[in-house]
């Protein structure tokens, strides 16, 4: 398993979620922002577009183009979350995106 560092000196990973994602994903979004900086005394900044080099991403099965694109090239395997109900994952992508080194990716199958 692969480490993810959260906060450090420099500040704390900023949270990606796409424009398109459902409303409630958009509100826990905030509220996982609030508890990271309960935490860790930063709040991350939540942003639609991979800004810094390690994001922690929010995504669901089929309402996200990063999560399709991380999909076909092979980057993250989600056959544990495809075609089921109520299920996630968590997991470490190295390189995930342009100009990102590491990403914490939170993907759920539907809506809730």
């Amino acid at each position: 398993m692969n480490k993810f560092i959260l906060s450090n000196n420099n500040g704390v990973a900023p949270i990606l979620v796409e424009a398109t994602a459902f409303e409630g994903v958009k509100r826990i979004v905030e509220v996982v922002a609030c508890d990271i900086e309960l935490v860790c005394s930063k709040k991350p900044e939540i942003v639609s577009e991979p800004v810094a080099d390690k994001v922690i991403f929010a995504a669901t099965v089929g309402k996200s183009e990063f999560l399709d694109k991380l999909v076909a090239e092979g980057k993250i395997n989600l056959d544990n979350v495809i075609g089921k109900r109520e299920v996630f994952t968590i997991v470490t992508i190295d390189n995930p995106f342009d100009g990102v080194k590491q990403a914490l990716a939170i993907v759920g199958s539907d809506k809730r």
